[in-house]
C-alpha cells in the first residue's frame, strides 16, 4: 500500500490495483520454499487516456519514478517494473466455436480484472502470437491479449 500510495503521488490522477501474487505453492504445484516468509504483491497502474495515446510521463514524473524505483529496489521491496505499450500496438486472440479469432488493438473495453499475467521473450509480435495461440489452447482460456513492453522490443507480455 505504501509503494502504491507513493507511486500515485508521483503520477497524479491514476487508478492503481494491488493484488497478491499467486505462487506455484499456492495452487499446489510445488512445495513452499522454507525461506519464504513474505507475500509478494503486484501493483498495477491501470491505463489512462494519455497512456493509451502513448503520451510519456513528464520529465519530472520520470525522474521521481526513477528515484522511487531505485530506492525500493535497494531495500528489496521492489522486484521488477514493466510498462506496456498502448493496446493499439497489441492483438487479442479469442477462442470461438470456429477457432481462434484475432483482433488488432486498440481494445475498446477496459479489463476490470486480470486473471493472470505472463511475460515471454520473443523476436517479434508474430513469434509471440505463435506462443499465445498454443497457450490459449493449453490453458483453455477464453482470450489472450499480447502487448509489447516499453523499451524492450523482443519481450512481449500476455495477459489473459
Amino acid at each position: 500500500m505504501e509503494w502504491a500510495s507513493r507511486q500515485a503521488a508521483v503520477l497524479g490522477d491514476v487508478e492503481i490495483d494491488i493484488r497478491p501474487v499467486t505462487e506455484a505453492w499456492d495452487i499446489g504445484m510445488s512445495p513452499k520454499p522454507g525461506n519464504v516468509t513474505t507475500q509478494r504483491y503486484m501493483v498495477l497502474q491501470k491505463a489512462t487516456a494519455d497512456s493509451e495515446a502513448g503520451v510519456p510521463l513528464s520529465p519530472k514524473q520520470q525522474a521521481e519514478m526513477a528515484r522511487l524505483i531505485d530506492e525500493t529496489k535497494r531495500t528489496g521491496v521492489h522486484l521488477a517494473t514493466e510498462t506496456l505499450r498502448p493496446s493499439a500496438r497489441g492483438r487479442r486472440y479469442k477462442n470461438s466455436r470456429d477457432g481462434v479469432r484475432v483482433m488488432d488493438g486498440p481494445f475498446t473495453e477496459s479489463k476490470e480484472l486480470i486473471a493472470g499475467y505472463v511475460i515471454v521473450s520473443a523476436e517479434s509480435l508474430e513469434d509471440a502470437a505463435r506462443w499465445a495461440t498454443r497457450y490459449l489452447a493449453t490453458v483453455e482460456a477464453d482470450e489472450v491479449d499480447l502487448r509489447e513492453l516499453e523499451g524492450t522490443r523482443a519481450t512481449v507480455p500476455a495477459s489473459y
